[in-house]
Formats: C-alpha cells, sequence, structure tokens
C-alpha cells in the first residue's frame, strides 16, 4: 500500500513538473505599456478557472491511471501507459495554452481574473496540495512576466505569486521527504 501511495505521488509530481515545460516562451508587448484602464472581461473569469479546473482534472487521470499500475498484467499495463502518454500531450498542450491566457490576461490588464485565479489555486475547497502544484510552472512564468512591472498592481502581484510559489516549494519538500521515507 505504502509503495503503490508513493508510486502515485511520484508520478503525480513528475507530470505535475513536465507539464510546465511549455512555459519557457516569453514575447509579446511590455506588460508596463498595457491600458490602464483596462477592466477584467466577465465572461473570461470562469473560462480562466474552467482550464484550470481541466488541468487538474487531466492531472487526476494520470495520477488514477498509475496508481495500481503494480498489480496490473503486462498488456493492461501497456494499454494504461499509452493512455498516460496521450494525455500527458494533451495535457501539455492545454498547459501551453492556459500560459498564454493567463500572460495575456495580465498584458490586457485584468488583474481581477487573474486575482481570482489565484484565489482559486490557493483556497478551492476541491483541491489538494498535489493538484496545487500543477500549477506552479505557470505561477513561475507569470511571476516572470510581472517582474519588470513597475506598477502597484505589479508589485503586489509579484509577491502574491512569489508566497504562493514558497507554499509550492515546502509542499514539494514535504512529498520528497514522503517518497524517501516510504522508499527508503
Amino acid at each position: 500500500m505504502k509503495k503503490s501511495l508513493a508510486a502515485v505521488l511520484a508520478v503525480a509530481i513528475v507530470a505535475a513538473v513536465a507539464a510546465g515545460v511549455a512555459w519557457k516562451k516569453t514575447a509579446g508587448p511590455d506588460p508596463d505599456s498595457r491600458s490602464s484602464a483596462a477592466t477584467a472581461s466577465p465572461a473570461a473569469r470562469p473560462a480562466l478557472l474552467a482550464r484550470l479546473a481541466e488541468q487538474v482534472a487531466y492531472q487526476r487521470k494520470l495520477v488514477v491511471l498509475f496508481a495500481d499500475d503494480a498489480t496490473r498484467t503486462p498488456a493492461d499495463a501497456a494499454r494504461g501507459h499509452q493512455v498516460g502518454e496521450f494525455l500527458f500531450h494533451a495535457n501539455l498542450e492545454k498547459s501551453e495554452a492556459l500560459a498564454e491566457a493567463v500572460v495575456a490576461q495580465w498584458r490586457a490588464g485584468d488583474a481581477a481574473g487573474i486575482d481570482a485565479a489565484l484565489d482559486d489555486i490557493e483556497s478551492a475547497p476541491g483541491l489538494f496540495a498535489v493538484d496545487r502544484l500543477v500549477f506552479k510552472d505557470r505561477l513561475l512564468r507569470l511571476r516572470d512576466e510581472v517582474a519588470s512591472a513597475q506598477t502597484l498592481g505589479g508589485v503586489k502581484l509579484h509577491k502574491r505569486l512569489g508566497e504562493d510559489l514558497d507554499a509550492f516549494d515546502d509542499i514539494e519538500r514535504l512529498y520528497d521527504r514522503e517518497l524517501s521515507a516510504t522508499l527508503g
């Protein structure tokens, strides 16, 4: 049971880290050149939150898919790995699109939409700690985008992102200790 749990956690952490590979692209106008009069699109906020929930759903599918891998027949395990590869690559594409959407919201001055997304990531009751790790690379990308902002909103968002990323680092350290204790 402990090895199965450790395997699930290991897969979840590896998938969460790998899902952020697509965040390396940085392009577009200077974030401080956007109009300060831009306001949050009411339609964009629920759409972004839905995309965040979709990322968690993909992650959970991967965890469930590999949870009992050791108890499956070789043929079932091979099929599971094929499905897992498909889900993983589909998630990478969606992750890249989500990253661009979040950065686009920042560039458009949609601080309310980003705040709503961060509120959801930080405190949604249905999210587990490992679910929140799915967003680490996206938040790193946004923090890099916001770093050069010379506005009060940019400085506040950069600070909040830093605090969230510190919390994610704490979660990763906890999981690393649990995996080390379980796997030896």
